[in-house]
């Protein structure tokens, strides 16, 4: 921020803190880590960890270059150490006997281990789950006091435990995450059909983050290729509100306002497949030649393609083959083809054999969305058998049943038939051939009889049934849930008074002596107060935790729902509201206020509240100008007792005003009776030597509130004095935000001028303009540091800081009765300047381009080139 060592009191602060960012940066590298002992440890000479390295399994950083981790259906991220070192990496040390991995939330936003971080519940390593921003620390193992899950750090820890730390977050889903999914009439939660296919009717189409379905009209509007959408039911909407055809559809989903923190909008393609019947699974009865065709000619009973199970209504059969008992083969075309009408006109008895059919779309509506036939062969016999299952009905052993996981013991070998060998085909949802159920979910069993070459005997059997992973009684279900290390019962509640981090219950199910699975055998569920499903309980407000049992599971006492809570996170109180008036903002005697510009200003105000480690003083944040407005402004002017009321902040003098607050962020709330705040304007000048009305007072002012140059001490400016080459390094630096650059070691700036020492004070601005091609020297190995700027050495280096390589029209120097004065290599620079209006004539209509530019001048240009200050990094 200072042009120079020595200039004003600042400098000591300014390399303190550049020193604590410079650590703080190290600590966030995602390389191989070498942490001095101020950043990693408790700094006491002969520490442990002293020369530690490490890596981390995450990968993805955020702009701040914090690890970031995203919400996944509330399991524990993947972030852990994976590996620490002593120096090299063949001398590791080893989790779980020289270190402890822990977890804390990172309470008050700071990057770093403080008093008041609480440590995620549970044992071990385990990892939080939920949105928040959070620490992971590596402790070593000995001689430290164990923070238990739920407990807040001490100071004492601080102080004595020896540790190195990573600092992450978890950030919540958002609606750009959404995806498709066709709705299963069984199971309106299950999203796991992403896959659209074409079936003669609507589609009923859903929308889910992840696992979780979100409901039509509540968390998401629909438009579908830019019309309306289809009728709605359930939560859902239909693709059209008539038969969906095969084709592309354009899906503008809305997030509802508020939802996942702001409103958004994505387009989805969602591509509807055209029925391909080559994939077909068919299943016809074997009939009895005596007992003639079946009434309406239906010869299959149903087609499933995919699992999915599609109306005969949209296919037609075409018999192309028939193959008597001795085995011959006849077409169409044979006087010997026996052929068997679908509309039943052959009458009985029919003969014996096999008849091949095709199936193929039965319209041109059908013929438009269907590719493919499949071929169905249905067998005519003599006699049609029973097939049994272990001595019961076969279809009626298995139809319309529910079994589970210990209770499934089938066995193949158990379908029999008195007259023949029978063979058994069990099929899962999707149409798969497996060997036994796994995963929960509807099957399909279908059971044939072996037919004999001269078709004596025949029969088939299909049928659904139900397979779940287990069946739990729900009254004998255990639930324990801890929020930071307090048990909260079901129908109970817990509170906390917002601290901007993520409430997470740590939840345990039992169930009998079997311990559940979050994830896999239950969920936790949170809603806010309006019944909307959020991701992280972390703004002020009322929620309410559910715990499910998993849809893979049955439950004798007919629920769902095993446990249920209300967790409340209570605003901050401000119990003072106060304006923030910079103490650099100052007059010339030493006033602090805001500095006079001629334009309205907008003041800054923070509020101030108690925080968890009972400061007297509390802890201040700013406030964001939404949550507020301000009221009753009043105006006392300079030399007088009396404040009248007032339109703006404008003119130099006393102010009052009430702030009340706008509701507008429920994390914070006070009382707008009480809240009356006073502050200042103060003089246009924060400099003795800077008129109020030179013409370049406002424009130092404002470069100097920008922190882009300072004063040289003793509340002096020296307008008129030139302005060194490394003094406007280090302007443009600031302009910048001060950035960070990684080659730095603290207090050594190496450059490729052998005149610029790698101490000096201006050596990391010299550096980093050097790297960013903003200056080049005055040769190859100098920069004649302390040389006078010249104007259009300026103008050349605010161009490379902020042209982005516009060409300007040369032709504007000609206005200028020294314009073809301009050195060749800043022609370009100059004009674009003067194109841009930042650089102006002087005296006679003269650019004077190798003149020095005074101080004024360079404080004048950088706020016109740059109005508004960056980040500061």
């Amino acid at each position: 921020m200072l042009e120079a060592g020595g200039f004003g009191s600042q400098t000591h602060s300014v390399q303190i803190q550049s020193q604590i960012e410079f650590f703080r940066r190290l600590t966030w590298s995602q390389e191989h880590t070498t942490l001095p002992a101020e950043s990693a440890f408790a700094a006491d000479d002969g520490a442990l960890f002293a020369d530690a390295e490490w890596q981390v399994t995450a990968t993805q950083q955020n702009e701040d270059g914090v690890y970031q981790l995203t919400y996944s259906d509330g399991q524990p991220v993947d972030m852990d150490f994976e590996y620490v070192t002593s120096g090299t990496i063949t001398d590791s040390y080893e989790k779980g006997v020289d270190y402890k991995v822990r977890y804390f939330v990172d309470s008050d936003n700071s990057g770093d281990l403080s008093v008041g971080d609480a440590r995620v519940g549970g044992l071990g390593t385990d990892a939080p789950s939920a949105c928040g921003d959070y620490i992971m620390v590596g402790v070593w193992g000995d001689g430290m006091n164990e923070i238990p899950p739920g407990s807040a750090v001490t100071q004492d820890f601080l102080d004595n435990a020896h540790y190195i730390e990573v600092p992450f977050e978890v950030v919540p889903l958002s609606i750009s995450d959404v995806k498709a999914f066709e709705v299963n009439p069984d199971n309106a939660q299950d999203v796991s059909d992403t896959t659209f296919v074409y079936d003669g009717k609507a589609i009923q189409v859903g929308l889910a983050i992840g696992p979780e379905v979100l409901e039509y009209g509540t968390d998401y509007t629909v438009t579908v290729n830019n019309g309306a959408p289809g009728n709605t039911s359930d939560g859902t909407f239909d693709l059209t509100s008539g038969a969906t055809n095969a084709g592309t559809y354009k899906v503008q989903v809305t997030g509802a306002a508020g939802y996942f923190g702001k409103e958004q909008t994505v387009t989805l393609e969602i591509e509807v497949a055209k029925l391909d019947l080559t994939e077909a699974i068919v299943f016809a009865p074997d009939f009895q030649a005596a007992a003639g065709y079946p009434n309406g000619g239906k010869w299959f009973e149903q087609v499933k393609v995919n699992g999915d199970i599609y109306n005969d209504d949209i296919f037609t059969l075409t018999q192309t083959l028939y193959e008597d008992v001795h085995g011959n083969d006849y077409g169409p075309q044979s006087d010997d083809f026996v052929y068997i009408n679908s509309a039943g006109d052959l009458q009985a008895p029919m003969d014996l054999g096999t008849y091949t059919f095709t199936l193929a779309p039965k319209d041109a509506a059908a013929k438009a969305n269907v590719t493919g036939e499949a071929t169905l062969k249905i067998n005519v016999v003599t006699e049609l058998a029973t097939i049994t299952y272990d001595g019961d009905d076969f279809a009626a052993y298995f139809n319309g049943k529910t079994f589970y996981g210990d209770e499934w013991s089938f066995d193949a070998s158990l379908a029999e038939s008195s007259k023949g060998t029978v063979s058994v085909v069990l099929r899962d949802a999707e149409g798969n051939v497996v060997d036994a159920p796994s995963a929960a979910g509807r099957y399909t069993v279908t059971a044939r009889v072996d037919v004999p070459s001269t078709y004596a005997v025949g029969g088939a059997a299909q049928a659904e049934f139900t397979y779940f992973k287990g069946l739990i009684d729900g009254t004998t279900t255990e639930v324990v849930a801890t929020i930071n290390g307090e048990n909260v019962k079901s129908g109970g509640s817990w509170s906390m008074i917002y601290n901007g981090t993520a409430v997470t219950p740590v939840i345990a199910v039992k169930s009998g002596d079997a311990a559940l699975a979050e994830g896999a055998d239950y969920t936790v569920e949170y809603k806010n107060l309006q019944g909307q499903a959020v991701e992280c309980m972390v703004d002020a407000g009322t929620y309410t935790v559910t715990v499910r049992l998993s849809d893979d599971y049955v439950y004798e006492n007919g629920g769902k729902d095993i446990y249920e809570f209300t967790v409340v996170i209570e605003p901050r109180e401000f119990f003072l509201i106060d304006a923030v008036m910079d103490a650099v903002n100052s007059d010339a005697n030493m006033t602090t206020g805001y500095l006079y510009t001629g334009s309205a200003i907008t003041p800054v105000f923070e509020g101030t509240y108690m925080d968890n480690t009972h400061s007297v003083n509390g802890a201040t944040i700013t406030l964001d100008p939404t949550w507020y407005k301000m009221e009753g402004l009043t105006y006392k002017a300079e030399g007088s007792d009396l404040y009248v009321p007032a339109e703006s902040v404008l003119e130099v003098g006393d102010y009052k005003a009430y702030i009340v607050p706008t509701n507008v962020n429920p994390n914070y709330t006070w009382d707008k009776s009480v809240q009356e705040v006073d502050f200042k304007v103060i003089a246009k000048s924060a400099f003795s030597d800077v008129d109020a009305d030179a013409w370049y007072a406002d424009e130092v002012n404002k470069a100097f509130q920008n922190y882009y140059i300072v004063g040289m001490g003793n509340n002096l400016f020296f307008p008129n004095a030139p302005m060194t080459r490394e003094q406007f390094a280090q302007v443009v630096y600031n302009m910048a935000g001060e950035p960070v650059l990684n080659w730095w070691t603290p207090g050594t700036y190496p450059t490729k001028y052998s005149d610029v020492s790698e101490s000096a004070w201006s050596a990391k601005a010299i550096s980093w303009a050097t790297e960013a091609g903003i200056v080049n020297g005055t040769s190859d190995t100098t920069f004649d540091p302390e040389g006078d700027i010249t104007r259009e050495q300026i103008a050349t280096m605010l161009y490379r800081y902020a042209g982005n390589g516009a060409q300007a029209d040369a032709s504007v120097l000609d206005d200028f009765v020294d314009g073809d004065e301009v050195s060749d290599w800043a022609v370009n620079a100059m004009a674009w300047a003067v194109e841009e209006g930042y650089m102006q004539g002087k005296g006679a209509n003269d650019l004077q381009p190798q003149a020095t530019a005074t101080r004024a001048e360079v404080a004048a240009l950088s706020v016109r080139v740059q109005p508004e200050m960056l980040p500061r990094s």
